[in-house]
């Protein structure tokens, strides 16, 4: 289900333009400049969405790319983006730091501040844009984490550069299904590592951010299951009910409305699937939590304003509209049930 952007089919003294373009449309508006190197230019993109994030990977010769303030006054796209070198070198640059990036390295990018990436000779990156209401709390203070190599500035570091060369060997095998918990998957790995370089860098440290992370991950484990609740999480924990309680309010939400969108998403999206269409509408709500068929079809009718067979009849092959975290449609208070 990728999209492919390539540059091989427009005449080659049009090409640097065209990837200005594709550039500028895929990514946010940056100045690029091809290298004086007499090599004809040549640039791909594939994109892969990965519910709220964007993946691609990208292919091109040497250029210099640079996000300056006159690009950033002409958008004000709001993305952090992870770059992970697959081949070639490449240099980042920002927040008066700079790093080299060989293979298996990478970096974070905000594209609110101006930053540049070099590239001498031919390379391979793979990307992931995310956008900043996406992305947890922990994160955000990004001028403490650009313009460096993270790969190896801790374990988890060189274990999420592992994850990113997954992506990249996997990315078109990827289900409609499991592209947006994999994007959820990869904002709590990020999290985890950025908590993990920030402590061992000996910067203040995010106790309560880093322990949501592991809550979430925790009920993604465990989302199947009837019998999570605020009291099982806090059990796992070691922790009172209450601090769960406080920990979800900081992001808006309680921890019953987070696990009731989890559930209805994944709940869709099986609804949309070939794999469940022998399954019943009970069946599937059952295999994902749910516990009663009434109060199933009640938050279902909520959220997505039809019923849940006659949403399964209209939109069977349509695209899946969101509801995970980031999303703009708002959350309606709901009954205290799971």
């Amino acid at each position: 289900m990728a999209d492919h952007l390539t540059t091989t089919a427009v005449p080659e003294r049009d090409r640097l333009g065209y990837w200005k373009e594709l550039v500028r449309n895929t990514y946010v508006p940056l100045e690029v400049s091809g290298r004086a190197d007499g090599q004809a230019f040549f640039g791909e993109i594939s994109l892969e969405p990965l519910g709220c994030l964007n993946l691609s990977l990208l292919k091109s010769c040497g250029q210099h790319a640079a996000r300056t303030r006159t690009a950033i006054a002409r958008s004000h796209a709001d993305y952090f983006f992870i770059l992970g070198q697959v081949s070639g070198e490449g240099t980042v640059r920002q927040d008066e730091r700079e790093t080299r990036l060989g293979s298996g390295g990478w970096a974070i990018v905000d594209s609110t501040r101006p930053y540049d990436l070099i590239f001498e000779h031919c390379f391979e990156q793979i990307v992931v844009a995310a956008p900043r209401v996406a992305v947890p709390n922990l994160i955000r203070p990004s001028a403490t984490l650009t313009g460096q190599d993270l790969s190896h500035a801790s374990p988890l570091g060189t274990i999420f550069s592992r994850y990113l060369s997954l992506l990249h060997a996997q990315a078109g095998t990827l289900t409609v299904e499991t592209r947006p918990l994999l994007a959820d998957s990869i904002l709590n790995l990020l999290a985890a590592t950025v908590n993990e370089t920030l402590n061992e860098a000996g910067s203040a440290r995010m106790p309560e951010s880093l322990q949501l992370v592991r809550i979430k991950s925790f009920i993604l484990h465990h989302l199947r299951d009837p019998e999570l609740c605020v009291g099982a999480v806090a059990r796992a924990f070691r922790i009172s009910n209450r601090y769960v309680h406080k920990l979800f309010e900081e992001q808006g939400v309680t921890m019953s409305e987070y696990v009731r969108r989890l559930r209805l998403e994944n709940c869709c999206r099986d609804l949309l699937s070939v794999r469940s269409r022998n399954l019943s509408i009970t069946q599937i709500a059952f295999g994902w939590g749910f516990n009663s068929p009434s109060h199933f079809s009640y938050l279902f009718r909520q959220y997505y304003n039809v019923s849940a067979s006659e949403y399964r009849r209209q939109h069977l092959g349509d695209p899946i509209p969101p509801i995970h975290a980031g999303s703009e449609r708002p959350l309606r208070p709901l009954s205290s049930k799971t």
